[in-house]
């Protein structure tokens, strides 16, 4: 790599970790918006494809306008494609000698509002009328793809909501408390629709990411299979499904208390922790964005095995994966935006060998990998 490589790159990770100067900043600037326009045109380097959304997700997560602003004209003439790259930097691009896949179309705004009796009220996009006659909601307030619930103390009636996200859906609420909270697909989140002036108590399967309202008399507590995350006010993502063996809070903002029944450990922000039933909790530095990507409608993956991405990538476009030859090897970088379908990923996946399939059996999806084409 040359020196004026190295020197970029030396600078990207100063930004990445907070340390740039004003100066080194415009110089993350001036490239950003110089790849941004080039992309489609010239063989990237893999790690500048990583840290090109690694900046975008930084940045939007941080509400940095100033630099967003300098850049939004550039980043609108990107097409909403998929950038994956080898972990040894080679890029794959897509093999335009196949033939075009089946396509499935990425996830919306969709889920289930569960009330006090087991009654279900569908949420979609464009929100039921029977939202209307749910008297702790705040009609006003409440917008496409999200429900609010009325402010305020409620000690006498604290009756209990669940909001379920399927495959392919994800829903944002904003409770009695202030408090918002994004669901992603396949998500269960339980909660008092009024907080009474005790401890706010909210209990998650699932995928949540949340910007907790402070408040220091009522800490907020969320509840997931064996862990309790504890918090005052701040902002972090938990990922806990219930096919996986580990629980990841990931801290963006603020500090949190993790426990299980083995043991607690205290989050600073940059930071994830790892629990599991058979293991103590284990702490370790992240790059939140990689856990926060989805919240800003953009999957993001870094040295992640293709069961890592597809997985992510299944409860999204809602199928199953099935691996008749075994899984295949090898690790990838690079970001892609949820709003593309899934072909475009697989399209280049294709391309570095691999084979899929696309088969419908009954109301199932189902995306058939194999280790190379000669398997198909």
């Amino acid at each position: 790599m040359e020196t004026s490589d190295k020197k970029l790159k030396e600078t990207l990770k100063k930004f990445e970790v907070g340390t740039s100067t004003p100066d080194e900043r415009k110089v993350i600037e001036q490239w950003y918006a110089h790849r941004s326009a080039e992309m489609e045109h010239t063989e990237d380097n893999g790690e500048y494809i990583y840290y090109k959304h690694r900046i975008w997700d930084q940045l939007n997560n941080n509400n940095n306008r100033r630099f967003w602003t300098k850049i939004a004209a550039g980043m609108m003439l990107i097409p909403m494609a998929v950038y994956l790259i080898y972990y040894a930097d080679h890029i794959v691009k897509p093999n335009t000698e196949h033939q075009q896949i089946t396509d499935i179309a990425p996830g919306s705004q969709k889920a289930i509002l569960v009330l006090p009796g087991g009654k279900k009220v569908t949420l979609d996009s464009s929100n039921s009328s029977a939202l209307s006659k749910i008297s702790a909601l705040n009609h006003e307030q409440s917008t496409r793809g999200a429900i609010t619930y009325k402010k305020g103390l409620n000690d006498q009636h604290t009756e209990n909501h669940q909001i379920i996200t399927p495959r392919g859906g994800t829903y944002h609420v904003t409770l009695s408390d202030g408090t918002r909270v994004w669901l992603n697909a396949q998500t269960k989140l339980s909660y008092p629709a009024s907080f009474s002036s005790g401890i706010r108590q909210v209990t998650l399967i699932g995928e949540a990411y949340f910007e907790v309202e402070k408040d220091k008399m009522r800490p907020f507590q969320v509840i997931t299979s064996g862990q309790i995350t504890t918090v005052l006010g701040t902002h972090f993502n938990i990922k806990g499904y219930p096919d996986e063996d580990n629980i990841h809070t990931t801290l963006l903002e603020g500090k949190v208390k993790v426990s299980d029944k083995q043991s607690f450990a205290v989050l600073s922000p940059g930071e994830e922790s790892i629990s599991s039933d058979e293991d103590p909790i284990r702490i370790q530095k992240t790059d939140t964005t990689l856990a926060s990507a989805w919240h800003y409608d953009r999957i993001l993956f870094k040295k992640a095995t293709i069961k890592e991405i597809l997985a992510q990538a299944s409860r999204w476009y809602d199928f199953e994966v099935s691996y008749p030859d075994g899984v295949p090897t090898g690790t990838f970088s690079g970001g892609m935006s949820r709003k593309s379908k899934l072909s475009a990923l697989l399209e280049i996946l294709r391309s570095s060998g691999i084979a899929f399939k696309i088969e419908k059996l009954e109301n199932k999806t189902i995306l058939v990998v194999h280790k190379s084409e000669h398997k198909m």
